[in-house]
């Protein structure tokens, strides 16, 4: 993936400008970011900012670090920071369309993955950047264009499992779930965090066709590998209420509510669980809370908007 190439930026400092604030304090936050020590990272970064003038390689660093820590308004500073530093620095480009993604902003990410590839014209080469036009795609509801590009990207490079899950999900938009559970399949057995991704889309293949036992075991798998998912218990809250299995349905939804909201999509699960027990004012809570750590997410505002309409 792209988010590799910023890595090895990072690691290697190639083709960035020369830096003012002090090596010692660089290397320090690298190693921080290298081990994963992002806590610590973050406090590095505050003694940095006050060192004096940063540049693109240190922004660039910047980013991981608050990407890594779902930081996504500090996460876009940085990278902004790092075109001011260097107009050229198309990595940071690249970044602003990663993010854009995740705010469900189709527009600024075409312009942003516009920008890079006309900094450097050898991605248009890159089986990453046709990854990232059918994400774009997706947004837009455009699934063929979108299974074009994927598949081109999978012809390019057949070992990136992103892509399978990326294809996947296009298959289920497009209602095919046969197809979309060969493509996902492709990502069992590794018990990871793609191989949570790939169960919850199975399960959700099953229970469009009513396989509802099937969906419920590929449901239970994922939230065995990643038991803090909102969007996977909520599910197999789903699947064990159209089974009637109300004893399982209920203790699914207590989990959920005792969990602390971290992503965009927690906070569109929480608010969509307080809307199905007819509590809105809660659900509009969990929505605003959203957008208080996640401001530039366009769907927590277009949910918001609906929810407000629907109150008057």
């Amino acid at each position: 993936m792209l988010k590799k190439l910023f890595i090895f930026f990072i690691l290697f400092g190639f083709c960035l400008p020369s830096h003012s604030y002090s090596e010692e304090s660089y290397n320090l936050l690298l190693e921080q970011y290298k081990n994963n020590e992002i806590k610590r990272a973050l406090k590095t970064i505050k003694k940095i900012d006050l060192e004096g003038d940063l540049d693109a390689k240190i922004s660039l660093l910047k980013y991981e670090i608050y990407r890594r820590a779902n930081k996504l308004s500090d996460a876009k500073l940085a990278l902004l920071d790092a075109i001011k530093y260097d107009p050229e620095c198309f990595e940071a480009y690249i970044g602003l369309t990663i993010i854009s993604i995740q705010n469900n902003d189709q527009k600024n990410a075409k312009n942003y993955l516009k920008e890079a590839i006309e900094i450097e014209p050898q991605l248009n080469d890159s089986p990453d950047i046709l990854y990232y036009l059918a994400k774009i795609c997706i947004l837009d509801k455009d699934f063929n264009l979108a299974k074009e590009y994927i598949l081109q990207a999978i012809e390019l490079n057949r070992d990136e499992k992103e892509y399978y899950l990326e294809l996947g999900k296009i298959y289920l938009f497009q209602k095919d779930y046969l197809k979309a559970v060969n493509a996902l399949s492709f990502l069992l057995g590794d018990n990871d965090f793609l191989e949570a991704e790939a169960s919850n889309y199975i399960g959700l293949a099953n229970y469009k066709r009513g396989n509802y036992s099937q969906a419920i075991n590929y449901f239970e798998k994922a939230v065995k590998i990643n038991s803090n998912s909102f969007i996977y218990l909520n599910n197999l809250a789903i699947c064990y209420k159209s089974v009637q299995d109300n004893e399982n349905f209920k203790k699914t939804v207590e989990t959920i509510l005792n969990l602390t909201p971290e992503f965009p999509e927690d906070y569109i699960q929480l608010s969509q669980l307080y809307m199905d027990r007819n509590n809105l004012e809660a659900a509009k809570n969990a929505l605003e809370e959203g957008i208080k750590n996640y401001p530039d997410n366009l769907l927590l505002k277009a949910l918001l908007n609906k929810l407000n309409k629907t109150q008057i």
